[in-house]
């Protein structure tokens, strides 16, 4: 009968080890899963932060883009400006202060045919202000108070502006002003001589005057402008010079023509 109970705890007692063993299994089993769920959340959290450590590298080549961007748009600012500067380098008073500038600008233009007793001379000075005087004789229209003949004059002032250069030899300049000294028409007597004022010849229509400087081919010069230059210094078609040997003027709306003396 002893014998009989002691298997009998014996069978018991091998039971409750074999259960206590496969819970310890069970437990042991699930802290491995455990920690192999603890593992993957580490790894899926070391996969977060490496995006987020890759995100700053974007933001930084963004930022590298957007300085170039404004370091480009800062040197096109500073190119337009220096652009504005050159374009803008003139006469700050409107003077013809650039006029004293030509080589070997002249002191007087003159206007004739070199045919009969007429003449208009013109002094322009470099800040565009200018004297003339125009003269024609008429020594057959006399009479017994003016024996010695008929003299027309013009003694005329004025100003020049708007200078501008066109090409190395072509420069343009606006008539502004224009005086004339006395009376249109009105007569006196000096010397035996009627003199009579009137409006200088060679301004007529005045406006727009282009200056022409020696070395200016002849080729294409305006057909008015080049007769009246030809007639005073005996050039004919064949002799026509290839470029002018002088500084040339002239009167775009009469159609007039002078050159240096």
């Amino acid at each position: 009968m002893k014998k009989f109970i002691l298997i009998l705890l014996s069978i018991s007692i091998g039971l409750s080890l074999t259960s206590c063993n496969n819970v310890f299994r069970l437990v042991d089993d699930t802290k491995k899963d455990s920690r192999v769920e603890v593992t993957e959340e580490r790894d899926t959290s070391d996969g977060t932060e490496a995006s987020n450590t890759e995100e700053p590298d974007t933001t930084k080549e963004d930022r590298d883009t957007s300085v170039e961007s404004e370091e480009s748009n800062s040197a096109n600012s500073t190119s337009v400006t220096e652009i504005t500067e050159v374009t803008t380098n003139t006469s700050s008073d409107g003077t013809l202060r650039l006029l004293s500038d030509l080589p070997d600008f002249p002191e007087e233009f003159l206007y004739m045919s070199g045919v009969g007793g007429w003449f208009t001379s013109l002094k322009i000075k470099p800040d565009g202000s200018f004297t003339g005087y125009y003269m024609d004789a008429d020594m057959g229209d006399n009479g017994d108070d003016y024996p010695n003949g008929t003299m027309y004059e013009s003694v005329f002032s004025g100003k020049f502006t708007d200078f501008r250069k066109v090409s190395d030899y072509e420069y343009t300049m606006q008539l502004e002003s224009i005086l004339i000294e006395g009376e249109i028409n009105s007569e006196r007597f000096e010397d035996g001589v009627k003199i009579i004022t009137t409006y200088a010849y060679g301004m007529d229509n005045p406006g727009e005057f282009i200056i022409y400087l020696p070395g200016r081919p002849t080729v294409d010069l305006p057909e008015d402008f080049m007769l009246w230059i030809s007639m005073p210094n005996v050039w004919s078609e064949d002799n026509v010079p290839e470029t002018l040997p002088f500084y040339g003027l002239y009167n775009v709306g009469g159609a007039e023509g002078f050159f240096s003396a």
